[in-house]
């Protein structure tokens, strides 16, 4: 090899293309695969346009300065598969437009990791036998319906839609199932397929379509690609559990770069780039355990761990939707940034139970990373979630809009973890920033709009970690909280699991019926968040005295006296035990929170989703609030810098009294190349 490296051509269409030629321009090479049989440090395997359906398996990575490079060719569209067309002889079955064709000749992908299908329980990987919520054959022993199961059936390239019953399948357009005997796909076509064999049918049969077989493999990069239909499964827990694996999959791998492809149509996960999960369904599981546990030693102990540890990757300028669960995943992973990507209409298969892992993106054991600079939309999730450690790491600068539930989740570890600078905002069911058992969260200059439930909430949920962790040093400075249905913020009355949970200089409004109407906002509402989970399964609870109802009652009662409260301003008690609401008043009085916020008295606006702009007016409010410097927050969402004295609440910094608009994507000074559709 020299010592630039080589250039492998793949082009399938060229009449010379041959796995068994030289890869060059000349004679290249047929599939991926056999260039990635051969590509090693400071080569480029070069793959002109065509449909791709193979599952490529790089064989070594790169070393620093010399990776090893996968892109389409400029200006060439470049598609890598995990389905294969489905021709069988289709038969019309009784009743409304459904066919039947069947699955003898099907070439079905192996399974993502050598010993995870056990052939005397599942035989081959065939991934319409196997239900997407466990590693378990999805026929049940009686009875013809099956579960949802990990294949997926596109028509002309869009997806159809899984159903469970015959009564659903004859009923709904647009839909498929297995038979209940296992052996063919039942499709209900649209009303003006008459034909399906004139239709590009496709069946997804591998589980991933760009992943290693080697795991750990460094300094691997993929450009340009559109990435899609796999048939990978929902990473589940337990004695059967399968890996996290992505249509890209890093396997364990450190300082790849994924960029400017288009990544879609997974069944569950579209990019996955730390430890693979699941760690019992991992050849070695104690191994991924004390990878998890090493990483999290060094982020404790402020070092950077080996080189080849899990992470630090460029996830930068993807196009990645419409997955069925997921975005991008990882767990146990140092130093990644994900920049410049557009995440939306992820979860499109609507998973609501399990409800665990489905995001934009879901990032476990994340140390020292950066989410910065994402347009993370209309997924029906959560927009980002952070679970289970995310210390030195930082959320800034992202549009995080039309979420189904919270933009920002934070659960369960100790930072520092620093989120800046974001829009948050029409969240359909969920709360702007959600956290529970967290510790030391910053959240500063936030636009956090018109969400469903709060602003931002926070709770003690479980024992899983120690009281003194339970939800401390939590802050909220300097953002603007506008219109949040439910309420502005949820701390806890300090106890024995939370306490020093700060916020102040924030700009306040509350939810008005009509923001556009210019009549003057409703005021600002706060919770007391100590009975949210604690009372309602106080099993889960390692405190001493649990926040039950009545325990929950006699500490707000307390507080209020220790604050000096007279009891005439208190709240009807029996209206406050179905709510825990209280007045910014109350909440002054009892936290010392929020001395230097304002209220915002009118504003007239409109956000928009689609063009992803905000065009407002504001009185002088913002000019009255008294906002201290953050560490570590030195420019706004502009890009602007942040003034040592006096700073202004939220993510602009120059705004103006009276009517401002600003453009929200892109991201400025993040490169992307996606035009909004």
């Amino acid at each position: 090899m020299s010592a630039e490296g080589r250039t492998y051509v793949v082009a399938q269409r060229h009449p010379g293309a041959s796995d068994g030629g030289e890869g060059t321009a000349e004679h290249p090479f047929r599939t991926i695969n056999r260039a990635a049989e051969l590509a090693g440090p400071g080569d480029t395997v070069l793959v002109h346009a065509g449909v791709y359906r193979e599952r490529v398996n790089p064989r070594r990575g790169g070393e620093p300065g010399r990776p090893v490079v996968y892109t389409a060719a400029p200006g060439e569209e470049v598609c890598i598969k995990g389905s294969e067309i489905f021709r069988p002889d289709w038969k019309r079955e009784a009743g409304d437009g459904v066919w039947r064709g069947g699955l003898e000749g099907v070439a079905f992908g192996e399974a993502a990791y050598a010993g995870q299908v056990d052939a005397r329980l599942y035989g081959d990987f065939n991934p319409y036998l196997l239900g997407f919520n466990r590693a378990i054959r999805a026929r049940p022993a009686k009875g013809p319906v099956f579960p949802t199961t990990l294949g997926q059936v596109f028509l002309d390239g869009r997806p159809l839609v899984q159903v469970q019953t015959l009564a659903e399948l004859r009923e709904i357009p647009a839909t498929w199932m297995v038979s209940p005997e296992g052996d063919a796909i039942l499709v209900h076509f649209p009303a003006h397929v008459t034909r399906p064999e004139d239709c590009l049918v496709e069946l997804a049969v591998r589980h991933t379509v760009f992943s290693p077989l080697a795991r750990g493999l460094g300094y691997i990069h993929l450009r340009g690609f559109v990435i899609e239909h796999g048939a990978n499964h929902f990473p589940t827990w337990g004695e059967r559990g399968w890996a996290q694996a992505g249509l890209v999959s890093c396997r364990s791998g450190h300082h790849w770069v994924v960029e400017g492809n288009v990544i879609r149509y997974a069944k569950g996960i579209g990019v996955d780039c730390g430890s693979e999960g699941g760690r019992e369904a991992m050849e070695n599981p104690g191994e991924q355990a004390d990878r998890l546990s090493e990483l999290a030693r060094f982020a404790r102990e402020g070092r950077e761990p080996p080189e080849d540890a899990p992470g630090r990757h460029e996830i930068r300028d993807n196009h990645i939707c419409d997955n069925g669960l997921c975005g991008i995943a990882g767990i146990g992973h140092y130093g990644t940034r994900v920049v410049g990507n557009v995440i939306e209409r992820n979860n499109r298969d609507g998973w609501t139970s399990p409800w665990w892992e489905f995001a934009g993106i879901k990032f476990h054991f994340f140390f020292d990373g950066l989410i910065e600079g994402n347009l993370i939309r209309d997924n029906d999730a959560h927009g980002v979630w952070l679970d289970n450690q995310w210390r030195g790491s930082r959320v800034t600068r992202n549009v995080i809009i039309d979420n189904l539930w919270s933009g920002i989740n934070v659960e369960l570890g100790r930072g520092p973890v620093l989120i800046d600078n974001n829009i948050i905002a029409y969240t359909r069911q969920g709360d702007g920033v959600y956290g529970h058992d967290v510790a030391d969260v910053c959240i500063a200059h936030n636009l956090i709009y018109a969400n469903a439930n709060f602003g931002a909430w926070f709770a003690y949920c479980t024992k899983r970690v120690r009281n003194e962790d339970g939800c401390w040093d939590i802050k909220i400075f300097n953002n603007m909280i506008l219109g949040n249905r439910a309420g502005a913020i949820a701390y806890p009355i300090p106890w024995e699991c939370a306490g020093n949970n700060l916020s102040d200089g924030n700009l306040l409004m509350g939810a008005g019926e009509y923001l556009d109407e210019g009549s003057g906002p409703n005021p600002p509402l706060f919770q007391f968040s100590n009975k949210a989970h604690c009372g309602q399964f106080p099993e889960h609870c390692g405190a001493k005295v649990p926040m039950t109802r009545e325990n929950t009652l006699a500490l707000f009662e307390r507080s209020l006296r220790a604050a000096g409260v007279p009891e005439e301003d208190w709240p009807n008690l029996r209206w406050w035990q179905e709510h825990y609401l209280v007045s910014l008043e109350i909440w002054r009085k009892v936290l010392g929170n929020d001395l230097e916020s304002r209220v915002v008295r009118a504003i007239r606006d409109g956000l928009q989703s689609r063009v992803v702009s905000w065009e407002f007016d504001l009185d002088d409010a913002v000019r009255e609030v008294q906002c201290k410097p953050v560490s570590g927050v030195d420019r706004d969402f502009l890009g602007r810098p942040v003034p040592r004295e006096r700073p202004l609440p939220g993510p602009f910094q120059e705004l103006e009294r009276g009517r401002n608009r600003v453009t929200l994507w892109p991201v400025r000074g993040v490169p992307t190349r996606w035009l909004l559709d």
